[in-house]
This record gives structure tokens, C-alpha cells and sequence, in this order.
């Protein structure tokens, strides 16, 4: 009769704490597994639109930049055209004739 009485029971848990530990922990494991897709999907997202804006903020410098570049060469062109008035300009004032006439 023990024989029977001891094959029904189930066998005892040596250490309830671990069990109960062990349990805790495979129950937080699957928790994070099931959304541990949308953290991948989430910072996949976030790299692709980051790269984007990269890409976008990069090319809007380089086209301030080519406009800058372009402005700076009008600039240039109109101070040598200025330049050259001057020197046409002094050269007429510094003449002997214009000296001549004025003395």
C-alpha cells in the first residue's frame, strides 16, 4: 500500500525558491521575446530616417555652399570691373594732357 500510495504523489520540489525564480524569470523572458520584434523593427526605422535626414541636411549644406561660392564669384567679378574703372580713372586724372591743361 505505501508502494502505491508513494507512485500517486508528485515528487517533492527540493527548493520551492528556485522554482519559483526559475518561473519568474521564463515568464519575463517570453514577455520580452514578444516584443523584441517590434524593438528590432522600431530601431531599424529610426536608422534608416536618421541616415535619411543625413542625407537631406548634407545635400541642403552643399547647395547653400554652391550659392555662396556663386555669389562670391559675382562679387569678384564686379570689384575687378570696379578695379579696372579706377585705374582707368587715375590714369585719366594722372595725363600730362589733362596736368597740362589744368596747370
Amino acid at each position: 500500500m505505501s508502494a502505491l500510495r508513494m507512485e500517486s504523489v508528485a515528487p517533492r520540489i527540493r527548493n520551492p525558491r528556485t522554482a519559483r525564480n526559475a518561473a519568474q524569470r521564463r515568464i519575463a523572458r517570453n514577455t520580452r521575446s514578444r516584443y523584441a520584434t517590434h524593438g528590432y523593427i522600431t530601431a531599424g526605422v529610426t536608422a534608416a530616417l536618421v541616415v535619411l535626414l543625413s542625407y537631406v541636411l548634407l545635400t541642403a549644406n552643399i547647395t547653400a555652399l554652391a550659392y555662396s561660392i556663386d555669389r562670391t564669384h559675382e562679387e569678384q567679378s564686379e570689384m575687378q570691373a570696379q578695379v579696372a574703372r579706377y585705374d582707368d580713372e587715375i590714369a585719366s586724372l594722372t595725363s600730362d594732357d589733362r596736368l597740362a591743361s589744368v596747370a
